[in-house]
């Protein structure tokens, strides 16, 4: 508990003595691009809670997000449930800079997990798959709408071990307040 104090009380002093913020992202929109069964891709949005927080300093900003996404097909006898959950660390450097906005350039890395739940004429079988790694890039615009209230909006490439598409696209939106 005191390691946690120490750490939270360095990023406080920082920011103080640095032109630097920090965000809370109580909201996070996600949607990601995923192969249907007729090899289309569409957009699933993630469900709640997803949530993210972000520190910026000088032009660059680290962030993290943990997103959750479930999709149940049902066909007569036959159900299919699939849950995937997300945690990413995120490195960005401003592009470009206004007053109150940022263009940010990000890459990151994380992991990731899915579980899929079979049901066939009543009996189940689960399957839990191990964490997998999760690299991705791409671009994030930030604004500072008013004094402690921003959003921000991106969209990502994130490359994965064993999903279909390998390479998935995703946009977001997150609302949060900053200090």
């Amino acid at each position: 508990m005191r390691i946690k104090r120490s750490i939270l009380g360095a990023v406080i002093l920082f920011s103080c003595l640095a032109e630097a913020n920090v965000y809370i992202w109580p909201v996070l929109l996600k949607a990601r691009g995923e192969l249907t069964e007729n090899q289309a891709l569409e957009l699933r949005s993630n469900d709640f809670p997803s949530f993210g927080a972000s520190y910026s300093f000088d032009r660059w900003i680290i962030s993290i997000d943990r997103s959750l996404y479930s999709n149940e097909s049902d066909s007569g006898n036959v159900s299919i449930e699939t849950q995937y959950s997300d945690f990413a660390i995120w490195g960005g450097y401003s592009l470009f800079q206004g007053e109150i906005w940022d263009l940010y350039a990000v890459v990151g890395s994380g992991v990731y997990q899915q579980k899929i739940e079979t049901t066939v004429s009543g009996l189940s079988t689960s399957n839990r798959s191990s964490e997998k790694s999760l690299v991705g890039m791409g671009a994030e615009y930030l604004l500072r709408v008013t004094p402690y209230f921003s959003f921000a909006t991106g969209a990502k490439l994130n490359w994965t071990q064993d999903l279909e598409p390998e390479f998935i696209p995703e946009l977001y939106l997150k609302l949060g307040a900053y200090f």
